[in-house]
């Protein structure tokens, strides 16, 4: 019986042991397994589609139109309209007549700039007369100006001056397109502020900060000094792109890309890059018809660059050192070692970078070769303080 009751507690004892035995194991297991770091990334050659989406500007090239007079205006365009440069963009009502087109010619005060605009002279309207004067007047034709002003004339002599000059004045004062583009009431007051040149000189990073809300003047009252419209040149429009040293060498000057707005593809090329830290930006020309950006200023639109080809590296292995950007390499005693990189592109998981060698220029201006990673390169992913 007791030897029975031996072997009973000893069989116990065992199980016991091997319990504990497993536990353990399976703890340090578990240790191993975090301290043990992921196997390292080979380096290997690949090709990305980049897309992304980016906070822009809509830069355009506008000009406001003034009235020449304070009063009540009637329009001869609407929001949206395309029109040729001296098109007669609307007219004033006013109760006076404020300058003499009839009796200075010559001197005639306009805003805008014009172009002639033929007339029957057989069936004469002062006011429409009055109104041409005012277009050769701003282009130097002064030559004309003389035969439209003794016709005029004729007809004073047969009407009466002061009954002309109210009619031509309540339906013709007023200014013809600068340019041919496309018109606009909403005025958000950095039409003349923001341009393609600009750029350059603002904070643009301020810009981006502020609230940019358009206000349309349609239907206002006139006043002298206050612009009604604008006219926008829609031969060329730019977008300037906020982005990183992540993403700028996405964007390559020269290189095409597709912009998705609105359920729209608009193509536009690259015309300028910035890549310095704390201000990279690329800024995109659109030579196509785009309607869809006419009442944007600031948007996010959705960028896709072509097909880059290169070593591909996982962007979360993209480190940076003293304001340079690269990545850690396990050397031949598995130690981790920093090297630069030269992004030419990437999206949300992947890099392209240049193989073996870059070029940059350094704090001089001079043309350096940089070393950085080549094929079969182990990197280093998943790092810890």
């Amino acid at each position: 019986m007791r030897r029975s009751n031996k072997r009973h507690r000893a069989f116990e004892y065992g199980v016991f042991l091997i319990i504990i035995i497993f536990f353990f194991y399976k703890i340090f297991a578990l240790i191993g397994n975090f301290e043990q770091p992921d196997e390292p990334y080979i380096v290997e050659y690949g090709s990305i589609v980049q897309e992304n989406e980016y906070d822009c500007l809509i830069i355009r090239d506008e000009i406001l139109v003034f009235p020449v007079e304070s009063g009540q205006i009637k329009y001869k365009v609407n929001e949206g309209d395309k029109v040729r440069k001296g098109y007669p963009l609307y007219y004033v009502e006013t109760g006076a007549y404020g300058e003499s087109a009839v009796g200075n010619a010559q001197h005639v005060e306009i805003k805008t700039s014009g172009e002639y605009l033929r007339v029957a002279y057989e069936n004469l309207d002062v006011g429409k007369q009055i109104q041409d004067i005012r277009s050769l007047s701003a282009n130097g034709t002064y030559d004309r100006i003389a035969l439209i002003k003794h016709a005029i004339d004729e007809k004073i002599m047969q009407t009466g001056r002061e009954e002309i000059e109210t009619e031509a004045v309540n339906r013709y004062n007023g200014a013809n397109s600068p340019i041919s583009g496309i018109v606009s009431f909403n005025i958000d007051g950095y039409e003349e502020i923001l341009s393609r040149e600009s750029v350059m000189f603002l904070d643009m990073e301020k810009v981006r900060s502020e609230t940019i809300n358009s206000v349309n003047l349609k239907d206002r009252e006139a006043e002298k000094d206050s612009p009604i419209m604008k006219v926008i040149d829609n031969s060329a429009w730019y977008v300037y792109v906020y982005t990183d040293l992540r993403n700028i060498g996405r964007f390559n000057e020269g290189s095409s890309v597709k912009i998705v707005f609105e359920d729209e593809n608009v193509d536009a090329r690259v015309v300028e890059t910035n890549n310095e830290i704390g201000n990279c930006y690329a800024v995109l020309r659109i030579s196509e018809q785009a309607r869809v950006f006419l009442g944007k200023r600031s948007t996010r639109m959705h960028i896709i660059n072509k097909n880059i080809n290169g070593l591909i590296v996982p962007v979360d292995a993209l480190v940076y050192q003293e304001d340079e950007i690269g990545v850690l390499i396990k050397n031949i005693n598995g130690k981790a070692v920093f090297k630069p990189v030269g992004v030419k592109g990437s999206n949300n998981e992947w890099a392209v970078v240049s193989d073996g060698i870059f070029y940059r220029n350094d704090e001089n201006g001079n043309v350096e070769a940089i070393d950085t990673v080549k094929v079969y390169d182990e990197i280093i992913v998943d790092i810890s303080d």
